[in-house]
């Protein structure tokens, strides 16, 4: 698994689409990351308790071609997270490591975005 993609893409996800769905009234948007299986990272200040709903609906979404697995990712602070997944066809998860591998990539590239600024 050296390969990380943040592409459309690389996901099967077409290049006209928004990087987002609406749960509940609410547009949720997410960021795509290919590690060799398609993944959809959100970032949320708190995570809410829909979290199996809300990843099998932007997995019936048909945004991702392919299906997709959800990672939920709440940043306690600089070396803590809270961390919850909803896998294509199995529903919320323990964590895998490509789940693992592809939030820690995630978490990489914005905190080199922040730093940035």
């Amino acid at each position: 698994m050296s390969s990380f993609k943040f592409t459309k893409s690389s996901c099967a996800i077409a290049d006209s689409q928004e990087l987002q769905f609406n749960f509940e009234g609410k547009d949720v948007r997410f960021n795509p990351v290919s590690v060799g299986n398609p993944h959809a990272i959100i970032f949320q200040d708190n995570l809410p308790d829909q979290i199996p709903e809300m990843g099998l609906t932007l997995q019936e979404s048909n945004i991702y071609k392919n299906g997709v697995n959800v990672g939920f990712v709440e940043i306690l602070n600089e070396k803590e997270i809270n961390l919850r997944v909803v896998e294509r066809g199995v529903g919320e998860t323990s964590v895998s490591y490509t789940h693992l591998r592809a939030h820690e990539t995630s978490l990489h590239l914005v905190c080199r975005l922040l730093l940035e600024k």
